[in-house]
């Protein structure tokens, strides 16, 4: 307990990490998204509100930014000088997409940007295969956006966005995995493996046996995750939360800071989390509460 009551004293004057979500629309329904329980109302962050966050963050110190959460991030009409306001501001930008809207010319225009990071959503490596997964994609078109994306890398001879191809978890065994790394390991910088986000509609919940004694969670210590009508989620799989407080009014710092959040970590420093969603059924603290944990099992290819 002791460990767990220095993180409340250890925590940052302000998150290190920020999602930003530019929208929660989605081009897919892919069959294992937690998208297909969630009731929160679909939209896009308004500009405004999105460059008065990236201006407080800025200011307070904060230095990553992830402009997407639920949603297919390049759905967003404004996204591309969105993304070029925060980099003006020193953000490294992560981003991940499905693929399917990133054009030659959106791609010329990432490359440039010099985006840090972009993880493309795949899971598969036959168009069978991946379009009974992420129903409404098509395997080709994917295929034929990241070539292009690379193609443009090379032609602006940049080595960015780093570029990371990942598949969910959904029971690959080890030769199926094998296959998909060899498949990437030539195109990609790197290839991860993820846990699924949920199971059985319970939000952060893998449906697993826990080996290991509970510890609190590090996300609301260090992260924050802001839905794109300015709402606070505890963090990235908290899907469907309608009463976190607003950053619009009062701004970042201030829900941050507030009793909220402070009730939030109290809760994961004492283990006491009653029926409190979704960390009472969450598994994922497990990859979250060691430090320097990376996410996903990484298969680093170059």
């Amino acid at each position: 307990m002791t460990g767990n009551r220095f993180l409340l004293s250890a925590t940052p004057q302000f998150p290190q990490r920020v999602t930003v979500e530019l929208t929660n629309r989605c081009n897919l329904s892919c069959v294992f998204c937690p998208r297909h329980h969630m009731t929160y109302p679909l939209g896009d962050m308004k500009p405004a509100l999105f460059r008065k966050i990236v201006d407080e963050l800025s200011e307070a110190g904060t230095r990553t930014l992830v402009p997407f959460f639920r949603g297919e991030p390049f759905l967003h009409s404004h996204c591309l000088p969105l993304l070029e306001y925060a980099k003006a501001r020193g953000f490294a930008i992560q981003l991940a997409t499905n693929g399917h809207l990133l054009t030659r010319e959106l791609s010329r225009e990432v490359v440039a940007l010099k985006i840090d990071f972009l993880s493309f959503s795949v899971d598969a490596i036959d168009a069978k295969e991946y379009e009974a997964i992420r129903r409404g994609g098509n395997f080709e078109t994917l295929m034929s956006n990241i070539d292009g994306l690379m193609e443009q890398r090379k032609r602006l001879g940049s080595h960015l966005p780093r570029i990371q191809i990942s598949a969910v978890d959904t029971g690959m065994d080890e030769e199926r995995n094998k296959r998909f790394l060899e498949f990437w390991q030539d195109k990609a910088d790197q290839v991860r493996f993820y846990p699924r986000h949920s199971e059985n509609g319970k939000f952060g919940s893998l449906h697993r046996p826990q080996k290991t004694k509970r510890r609190a969670c590090s996300k609301p210590f260090k992260e924050m995750v802001i839905y794109w009508d300015g709402r606070t989620a505890i963090c990235n799989h908290d899907w469907d939360r309608h009463s976190g407080p607003g950053t619009g009014e009062k701004g970042v710092m201030h829900v941050w800071k507030s009793h909220w959040y402070r009730q939030i970590r109290r809760m994961q420093a004492e283990l006491s989390f009653d029926n409190h969603e979704p960390c009472v059924n969450c598994d994922h603290w497990l990859q979250y509460c060691h430090k320097g944990k990376i996410i996903g099992e990484m298969r680093k290819v170059k």
